[in-house]
């Protein structure tokens, strides 16, 4: 066995791997990890295309001998079943091999990506199967629904998109309570300065979102989506919200005048109102909402 640039290079050839007696194979499956729990469950099915090889060198990847010739590989059928051995290309010598598979990209393996097999003559060497995982993804945007559309639209007069919200909870009801606030068993994120939240690696499934609006917004359609997560697409649910107002304190005079202006859907609001105190010590809150008139 000779040791170059990290690589074991066999004294076995692809040419010699493969002059063993009929029938002697190496055979399994690659599945679909659904909960990627490393093992099968019910429902779970084989994934076509996949590559599965000799990783003769023992590389990890698929490469050649030292002659040139590329390790021996089968690709999966519809089922995600795969030989390696046939009457075409020769069966396999009995020897000990690693068997790898090939993860694509978007996938991440839930179990290991080779397997040490021991292959007798005239057997198959059945089982040895792979698992691995692609979710699904949903992303959104919160957004300030300026004209209270539901949509987020873009203003003519600048071009711009209506603004995200930054810093806003969006979680997913895991354990299905539908709490309008997190749980702990909820996935939880906070939208970033563009208002952008995403979920991904998701396993294919029904999500119910929901955004967690603060006080002085309401949202201007639903404050919780209904979602539909496949494995390697992307389920995009934006959440539009209206500003309607702010608290205004006072705490002094015997009447008190106070000016104040919000910001709100567009533009700003503004107004005057007046408190008329016969007790001073007492503090007056008033609620200054999208009923005073815009300016």
């Amino acid at each position: 066995l000779e040791v170059l640039e990290g690589r074991s290079l066999m004294a076995v050839l692809v040419s010699d791997a493969l002059s063993g007696p009929k029938d002697t194979t190496i055979s399994g499956t690659v599945y679909e990890d659904v909960n990627s729990n490393g093992m099968r469950d019910n429902g779970e099915s084989g994934i076509a295309g996949w590559k599965v090889y000799l990783d003769l060198d023992n590389s990890g990847t698929l490469n050649n001998d030292a002659v040139g010739t590329e390790e021996p590989s089968a690709v999966t059928n519809t089922d995600g079943d795969y030989v390696l051995g046939n009457s075409l290309i020769g069966f396999l010598k009995p020897f000990t091999y690693r068997v790898s598979e090939v993860v694509q990209a978007g996938w991440s393996a839930t179990g290991p990506v080779s397997r040490d097999v021991v292959v007798t003559a005239g057997n198959d060497s059945k089982l040895i199967d792979f698992f691995n995982f692609a979710g699904g993804e949903i992303v959104g945007t919160v957004f300030n629904d300026l004209d209270g559309d539901k949509v987020r639209g873009v203003n003519p007069a600048t071009g711009d998109l209506e603004p995200g919200l930054a810093g806003w909870t969006v979680f997913l009801d895991l354990d299905g309570n539908k709490n309008p606030l997190p749980d702990p068993a909820d996935r939880t994120t906070i939208t970033d300065v563009n208002g952008f939240y995403s979920f991904r690696e998701l396993p294919a499934d029904e999500y119910e979102v929901y955004e967690v609006v603060p006080d002085g917004w309401e949202a201007t359609k639903d404050n919780k989506e209904n979602a539909t997560v496949v494995a390697r697409q992307q389920t995009i649910l934006d959440f539009g919200n209206a500003n309607i107002g702010g608290t205004i304190y006072a705490n002094t005079g015997d009447v008190s005048v106070i000016s104040s202006t919000f910001s709100g859907n567009s533009g700003s609001f503004g107004g005057a109102i007046a408190f008329a105190f016969a007790d001073t010590r007492k503090c007056v809150r008033a609620q200054l909402l999208a009923a005073i008139t815009r300016r």
